[in-house]
């Protein structure tokens, strides 16, 4: 009788360690992205700073990874301070693909076709804090806090 309850609590524990790590692979809860996300900022570079809106559409989200893009516009401040591609532009629309990283909460986004990025992270399911960087000839910065809207 001791080595049959010995092998059943055995065989519990072995049972419980497997529940567990069964739990532990089918992973976290992947934050659903899909939607538009409005956000203003100040961009700041080496010739000013301008005011500008934000808003990241994502259109499609597969796991963690997302794609979508990246409109924004200049509403205050000198012309002629944004350029991409050798052009001053006060408006623009960009592609995006993007991932949710493993600890659920932090996003990264780059544009396409362009040096641009985000990093940040999801303060809550309607709220996401963005840092914004373009390198090189053209560099500027910002940081935004993007809304969720209509969800």
């Amino acid at each position: 009788m001791k080595i049959g309850m010995r092998v059943l609590v055995a065989m519990m524990v072995v049972f419980l360690v497997f529940t567990v790590a069964a739990a532990e692979d089918a992973g976290q809860v992947i934050p659903n992205l899909v939607g538009k996300w409005v956000g203003a900022y100040k961009v700041f570079s080496p010739r000013g700073v301008v005011e500008s809106t934000n808003v990241l559409t994502v259109t499609e989200q597969d796991g963690p990874y997302f794609r979508g893009n990246h409109f924004w516009t200049v509403i205050k401040g000198p012309k002629g301070l944004i350029t991409q591609h050798g052009k001053v532009v006060s408006s623009e629309k960009e592609p995006i693909i993007g991932v949710i990283d493993f600890d659920g909460k932090t996003v990264r986004i780059v544009e396409k076709d362009d040096t641009g990025r985000f990093d940040g992270r999801l303060a809550g399911p309607n709220r996401m804090e963005l840092v914004h960087t373009e390198a090189g000839a053209e560099a500027f910065v910002y940081r935004a806090v993007f809304t969720k809207q209509g969800h």
